[in-house]
C-alpha cells in the first residue's frame, strides 16, 4: 500500500554510433555519463586523450561519415567525423579524460527529439603545430522527460 510506480512514455536514450579511433592518448572512446532529460545536464566523457591536446565536443542534428583526413592534411587514416557540425565546443583534457556537458531546458517541446555528440581530439607538438587529429565513437541522444 501506498506506493506508487513513475513510469514516462518517452525515456532518455544514450546510444553508441559508430566507433572511434587510436590516438597519440590510446583508444578514443566516448560514453555517456547521465541521460539527457528535459530540466538536466547531459554529461558524457570522452577518453584517451593525448595530453598535449584540445577537445572539440562536436553536436549535430544529423550523421556524416566525412574522413578527417579529407577536413585537414592532419586528420589520421580511419578516423571519421560522425557527426553534422552544427556546434563546436572546445575543451581542455584533465590527463586522458575530459567531461563534456549540455543544458537541456525543461520544456516537453524537446522530448523524443534527436542530437548527436561526438568528440574531436587535436593533438600538438611543442611548438604548438597541430600533429594529429582523431576523433571518439558518437551518441545518438534522445531527449526525455517525465
Amino acid at each position: 500500500n501506498f506506493f506508487a510506480l513513475l513510469g514516462t512514455t518517452c525515456p532518455a536514450l544514450a546510444i553508441v554510433q559508430g566507433a572511434g579511433c587510436v590516438g597519440a592518448g590510446g583508444p578514443n572512446a566516448l560514453a555517456a555519463v547521465t541521460l539527457p532529460w528535459t530540466g538536466s545536464t547531459f554529461r558524457s566523457l570522452a577518453t584517451g586523450l593525448a595530453p598535449n591536446s584540445l577537445a572539440i565536443s562536436v553536436h549535430g542534428l544529423s550523421t556524416i561519415a566525412t574522413a578527417l583526413s579529407a577536413i585537414l592534411p592532419q586528420g589520421v587514416p580511419g578516423c571519421t567525423l560522425l557527426v553534422s557540425p552544427d556546434l563546436l565546443e572546445v575543451y581542455l583534457p584533465l590527463g586522458s579524460s575530459v567531461e563534456t556537458r549540455i543544458a537541456i531546458p525543461s520544456t516537453v517541446a524537446l522530448a523524443g527529439q534527436v542530437v548527436h555528440e561526438q568528440v574531436v581530439p587535436m593533438v600538438f607538438d611543442a611548438l604548438g603545430n597541430l600533429t594529429a587529429l582523431t576523433s571518439t565513437n558518437a551518441l545518438s541522444l534522445v531527449i526525455g522527460t517525465f
